[in-house]
């Protein structure tokens, strides 16, 4: 067996600095998989539990819980810091050396595919480099590799009387004293320099708690990490949705006056209104529009395929002000600090789902449960971004396939998932997204928010991807409402119209699911304190206090 050299390339980080990432050729991919699958649980069981990365079954909460511990055991000050290019300063010798120690002497066929491996070269821009140093970064196995090639770090610190917590190549160290942590700095950078690694310098520093820091994407402040809501909820108001062509909105004092054909067919004082969604082609006045965003109102055009157009939303320096310091705090994160943010939304959406099917189907559907929480779970361990797409892709599709044994009408099986599928159930479904996504962007965009800065969807694309994460956590709670509907026969076969490349819902169905759909949005059950309309809000609040800096992360979990 031979290895292919891997295909390399350079991604610009936000720092401006570039990044050397490798493509592993299939069938090399392949073989890696199996080794990982092969020693992973080996090399688990050897590693330390101060070592927290990439690590099945542990998230970024178990930091928390390590570092409330510490702060009860009295230690005070923390280290700050993390390796200066790690994965490209990896000794192979001492690597290799590692694998020798670690694998028993009969498992030589696997030694060798290792050692060859991680040996491996690559191609950039046409030119093969033979691998002298450091390990490829997109490789299935790296992950294991960096958790190996720090174990004697990990190991050494346990020794000391501080507290280590390591994510990858960050980490933190917490003493008792500031003269223990500028000793214990002292010995981290020559324990680091015994692997022929370093710390990097503008990284580093030492805090008292009091201070507060951040680790992994985590607020610490006080001697606490605490997710800080706000006192007073926004108040509970209705949307407006627009579902009928030619229809004519004006200001009439404080109400909004809907006409059509000249008549006044409803007037709605705006104090009931929380946002207006036009889903047909109308016409809403300059002194209307002027009004909604004085009062802060979002309104929001559309097209009736579901296609988004934009969000008028309240313009203030307030608002700029907010959208500077998201830009500025989403551009500050490191590498990892992405990462984990991507993990966090691919993983909640998953346990969400989980939660789906064990409100009714659990029974029946148990298995899969289990499949989804793993792959949850192979998230949180995942390398690098394209690990935690692949992951979250391919359970999504499981889970789309899946449907169709709980849905009871056949004509609306799911085939394949697709938004241009032109088949009643890919209608429904888009609808449902396309209002979910539509609530979500009115609400990060009111509260000031940059809808382009997102993690699991690509800020480079040019669509509101933060917009997308967010979304992403909520879509289990659109698809059992979906599937409620056609469960109950609100919606049947007959809501729908075949047409060339698409299919299209009634104005009748489009009016019942809007109806419903609110309904949904309104609803509390026994265990649940906020509606889905109150949980969306206040996860994009969550999230303007995370990137403001005056709150914690946490994530919206469906509680069944």
């Amino acid at each position: 067996y031979t290895p292919a050299p891997n295909t390399a390339f350079l991604i610009k980080k936000k720092s401006g600095v570039d990044r050397m990432v490798e493509q592993i050729a299939l069938k090399d991919l392949i073989l890696q998989q199996y080794l990982l699958k092969t020693i992973g649980n080996e090399f688990e069981r050897i590693f330390e539990p101060e070592s927290i990365g990439f690590r099945k079954g542990i998230s970024r909460q178990r930091a928390v819980e390590m570092v409330q511990a510490a702060l009860k055991a009295g230690y005070q000050f923390i280290i700050e810091s993390d390796v200066d290019d790690f994965f490209p300063s990896v000794d192979l010798k001492i690597l290799t050396g590692l694998l020798d120690r670690y694998l028993p002497q009969e498992d030589h066929r696997i030694k060798e595919l290792l050692t060859k491996t991680i040996h491996n070269g690559y191609v950039l821009n046409g030119q093969y480099h033979e691998r002298v140093r450091g390990v490829a970064q997109g490789s299935p196995l790296s992950p294991m590799l960096a958790n190996l090639y720090l174990d004697y770090f990990d190991e050494t610190i346990k020794g000391w009387p501080v507290r280590l917590i390591r994510y990858a190549d960050d980490f933190i160290i917490l003493t008792r004293t500031k003269e223990e942590a500028e000793e214990y700095l002292s010995r981290t950078e020559s324990c680091l320099s015994e692997i022929g690694l370093k710390i990097k310098k503008e990284k580093t520093g030492i805090k008292h708690i009091r201070e507060g820091f951040r680790f992994l994407g985590i607020k610490f402040e006080n001697a606490e990490n605490v997710t800080e809501f706000e006192d007073e909820m926004k108040p509970l108001k209705k949307p407006l949705y627009i579902t009928e062509p030619y229809i004519f909105l004006s200001l009439n004092a404080d109400a909004i006056d809907i006409c059509r054909s000249k008549k006044i067919i409803e007037s709605i004082p705006l104090r009931r209104i929380s946002e207006i969604m036009v889903m047909e082609k109308s016409v809403v006045s300059t002194a209307l529009l002027k009004k909604c965003t004085d009062a802060g109102i979002p309104v929001t055009l559309t097209l009736n395929s579901g296609y988004y157009v934009t969000t008028i939303k309240p313009d203030s320096k307030q608002y700029f002000d907010t959208a500077y310091v998201h830009a500025r705090a989403y551009y500050a994160l490191t590498e990892t600090e992405n990462l984990c943010m991507a993990k966090e939304f691919a993983a909640g959406k998953l346990q969400n789902y989980a939660a789906f099917f064990k409100q009714r189907y659990a029974k029946d559907q148990n298995l899969f449960i289990q499949q989804i929480e793993r792959t949850a779970a192979n998230i949180h361990a995942a390398s690098d971004i394209n690990q935690v797409r692949g992951y979250e892709g391919s359970m999504a599709k499981k889970i789309y396939e899946q449907y169709n044994s709980i849905i009871e009408n056949p004509a609306f099986h799911i085939k394949k998932r697709d938004r241009k599928t032109p088949d009643p159930i890919n209608a429904l479904l888009n609808f449902g997204y396309y209002l979910l996504f539509t609530r979500v962007n009115s609400t990060v965009r009111a509260v000031g928010l940059n809808p382009y800065l997102g993690f699991l969807h690509s800020p480079e694309d040019n669509y509101e991807s933060f917009v997308c994460d967010v979304e992403e956590l909520f879509r289990s709670r659109i698809d059992r409402f979906i599937i409620s509907l056609i469960n109950l026969k609100a919606i049947t076969e007959a809501d729908f119209t075949p047409m060339e490349n698409q299919c299209r819902i009634s104005r009748d169905a489009i009016r019942k699911f809007i109806s419903q759909l609110e309904k949904e949005m309104e609803r509390k059950n026994t265990r649940n304190t906020l509606s889905l309309k109150e949980s969306i809000y206040v996860q994009v609040l969550v999230l303007k206090k995370y990137f403001t800096g005056n709150g914690n992360l946490s994530f919206y979990r469906w509680i069944v």
